[in-house]
């Protein structure tokens, strides 16, 4: 079967009749052109119902179609031209395509079976239909609500705005415009501040960022400011708007004009303060014008209100209401003085004031001080006067006041006489001194003390007169006082006199000022002390003399006190070795002489040692440190304690007492003290000692109290003194030095010492540094 010779001839060797070769050349030209024609017309109605979910499959037919019409217009070509390999590709394309082609038909068979039939079709159509017509209603009620808020927006009678997430308008009304002065282009953003009034413009930005930021609502009373100056309150408020998410888009809200309640707010609160004036002022009317009256001169009546009746100290019901009431009151003499008066009033037809200050008789017999003074207001046509009215008003008081200014006055004259007699006789030097140190005023005394007389003084400053080595130091407390930083101040210093003499002088000045307190001038006192300078020399001479002395003094005591020292010391070695030695010769009474000789050279030796203690004070360098003395007290009440300790002594010391002084000279101060205490109260079976501190004047003062024998206070200023004492060396033994060293060690440091005691009562020794 496949051998090629059994196969139909074609082309040039064809054998077929022309009318069958014609039938088939029209059929296969026919076939080709409608396989053409049937893909564009599919890939139309793709193109149109992309909405069919198998459009895919209608390109396939179309790409199929094609390739088979390809095969029939080969069909054609190979009538003339044997080209079958090219016409057998294009078959099997053809074959591959229709293949494929039928295998995802039956693919998408179970698609095509769930397309909708017709009538579920036209249900769906329907439905469509149905919901189209509802969308369209909806778009419609949409529109109308639209217009409808476009149209309250419009009307509204508030102002209404819209911001976004960060709080700057994005739409405002036509009201909100006219409300606020602004165009709806200007009050976008944050354009509305611009309008805000000054004073509100800081705490409305604040508040509505601050509502903003914390997505609250906002609620404010503010104020716009118009091109015109014309202020509108408005009340705003706004809140917030959020989005499906849940997220805030923005502020809504909306601004009424509230001028007109705060207008009424502000009439209301007029009226007020119009009502409480006129309350003041009735008060005042009836406080002031007490004494108010109305006259009525044809019928010779008079209203006297009830505040002139108390003024004179009768109730209203206790005084008619007459002309006679006032006139019987009045002090007879001032009388005929207010008649005149109320004459020339008429007479001048009120050009001359009706004006009297005269004199009523209270009640209590008391004199009264009024001013009575009033005006005609009516007048017939004659010319004749019908009404008039007026008030008293009591100046008791102020005429009280005319009269003690006036003795005011007349003490001030007398004090100034007092004060020019005083200026011009006093002992002292007196000067009125300027700001530039100029003198405008003097005394006699001044003048003598300067050496000038009082013309050329007045020419003259201070600074002219006054010692160049002086200058700058009264220059600087002028200055000073004149700057408010002090009240006074007093210097020495030397004045240069006219002849080239110089004067001590001490120099007291203060400054006097404008009842503004301004500076307006000096006031100097001048009181020559060049006598007490000689004096000062002289002294300051005598005690550089005695102070020498007493440096040689001590010198040669330190030297008699350690060089008999030596002495002693033989003194009281070849005693005890006479007693080691000889003692089983001597009698009762050479034992007992040599005993007393030994006691006395040991008291002799303490003597020394206290002097040579006394001395060392006088001539130590004192170096200044931080000193404990609640410590150092401690301390030494420790050791004493130690010698005695079957004695009971109850201590009372003051803590942390802390003073700037001398440690060794500190230690020699409470070393005395505390011995004194413990000596003078051993007699006792039980004491008390106590070391403290306490304030006199604001000043630290120290003390050691005991409760030992005291001693008399009428011997208190021996205390102190050299080899003074006042008790019997048998029962309380001591050389008298101590307190002497207490004191020379208390003057080093600038202090004082003293004492206070009773006798068996105790002893109080205080210091000072």
């Amino acid at each position: 079967m496949l051998d090629i010779l059994l196969f139909i001839p074609q082309g040039n060797c064809y054998f077929w009749e022309s009318n069958l070769l014609g039938l088939h050349l029209i059929s296969d030209a026919l076939i080709s052109i409608a396989y053409y024609s049937i893909p564009l017309t599919l890939f139309y109605f793709v193109q149109k119902r992309k909405d069919i979910p198998v459009g895919s499959i209608f390109l396939l037919f179309a790409a199929f179609i094609v390739f088979g019409g390809t095969t029939h217009l080969m069909l054609i070509w190979t009538l003339w031209y044997p080209n079958y390999w090219s016409f057998g590709i294009i078959k099997a394309l053809t074959a591959g395509i229709s293949v494929y082609t039928a295998i995802w038909l039956i693919a998408i068979i179970p698609q095509v079976l769930d397309l909708p039939s017709p009538v579920k079709l036209e249900t769906i159509n329907y439905q469509l239909q149905q919901e189209f017509t509802e969308y369209k209603q909806a778009e419609i009620n949409l529109r109308e609500s639209e217009q409808r808020y476009a149209t309250l927006l419009a009307v509204a009678p508030v102002g209404i705005f819209r911001t976004d997430a960060v709080g700057n308008y994005n739409y405002v009304n036509d009201y909100y415009c006219q409300i606020a002065g602004l165009t709806p282009e200007v009050a976008t953003g944050e354009g509305w501040q611009q309008k805000l009034h000054p004073d509100d413009r800081d705490k409305v930005v604040a508040e509505w960022y601050q509502s903003v930021q914390e997505s609250s609502p906002f609620q404010l009373e503010y104020r716009f400011q118009h091109p015109d100056d014309t202020i509108t309150w408005i009340y705003g408020q706004a809140v917030t708007e959020w989005d499906t998410e849940g997220q805030m888009t923005g502020y809504v809200g909306t601004i009424t004009d509230i001028s007109a309640s705060k207008q009424a707010e502000a009439e209301q609160l007029q009226t007020e303060k119009f009502r409480l004036e006129l309350k003041l002022l009735e008060k005042l009317f009836d406080t002031v014008l007490a004494g108010y009256w109305d006259w009525d001169l044809p019928n010779y009546q008079e209203y006297l209100s009830p505040g002139f009746k108390r003024m004179l100290g009768y109730e209203d019901d206790e005084l008619p209401n007459s002309p006679d009431t006032w006139q019987h009151l009045i002090f007879p003499e001032d009388l005929p003085l207010v008649l005149d008066c109320l004459n020339c009033h008429i007479l001048s037809r009120g050009e001359i004031p009706f004006y009297n200050e005269v004199r009523y008789r209270h009640k209590n017999g008391s004199t009264i001080w009024v001013i009575c003074s009033g005006q005609v207001i009516e007048w017939n046509a004659a010319g004749e006067p019908l009404r008039m009215i007026g008030f008293h008003i009591d100046v008791s008081d102020r005429k009280g006041a005319e009269a003690k200014l006036q003795e005011i006055a007349s003490e001030l004259e007398t004090k100034e006489q007092l004060f020019r007699t005083t200026f011009e006789q006093a002992a002292v030097g007196i000067a009125h001194v300027s700001l530039q140190g100029k003198f405008i005023r003097l005394n006699q005394r001044f003048c003598d003390i300067a050496g000038y007389p009082p013309e050329e003084l007045k020419n003259l400053t201070f600074q002219e007169i006054t010692h160049p080595d002086d200058l700058q130091s009264d220059l600087t407390q002028f200055d000073s006082l004149l700057a408010g930083e002090s009240q006074t101040y007093s210097i020495e210093k030397r004045y240069l006199r006219k002849e080239g003499t110089f004067v001590w002088i001490n120099l007291t000045v203060s400054l006097v000022e404008h009842a503004n307190g301004t500076p307006d001038y000096f006031i100097s006192v001048i009181e020559d002390i060049s006598d007490r300078k000689r004096i000062e020399e002289q002294s300051l001479h005598y005690a550089t003399q005695l102070e020498a002395s007493n440096r040689e003094l001590e010198a040669f005591a330190y030297s008699v006190s350690h060089d008999l020292r030596a002495p002693l010391r033989a003194i009281d070695g070849f005693s005890k070795a006479l007693l080691e030695d000889y003692g089983e010769t001597f009698d009762e009474d050479a034992k007992n002489y040599f005993d007393r000789i030994r006691k006395n050279v040991s008291r002799m030796g303490r003597l020394i040692e206290d002097l040579l203690s006394l001395s060392r004070v006088s001539r130590y360098e004192i170096r200044l440190t931080k000193v404990n003395l609640s410590t150092l007290a401690q301390e030494l009440m420790e050791e004493l304690q130690t010698s005695e300790p079957e004695r009971q002594v109850e201590l009372a010391i003051a803590p942390e007492v802390i003073v700037s002084a001398d440690a060794t000279l500190m230690r020699v101060v409470l070393t005395n003290f505390l011995q004194n205490a413990w000596k003078f109260t051993s007699h006792q079976a039980k004491s008390r000692i106590e070391f403290g501190k306490l304030y006199q004047e604001e000043q630290p003062v120290y003390f050691v109290r005991d409760d030992g024998a005291g001693f008399d206070m009428a011997h208190a200023k021996l205390l102190f003194g050299v080899f003074q004492r006042l008790h019997n060396t048998n029962e309380f033994p001591g050389t008298g030095i101590g307190l002497a060293t207490v004191q020379r060690a208390i003057y080093r440091h600038g202090g004082k010492v003293w004492a206070e005691a009773a006798v068996e009562q105790g002893a109080t020794f205080y210091f000072t540094l």
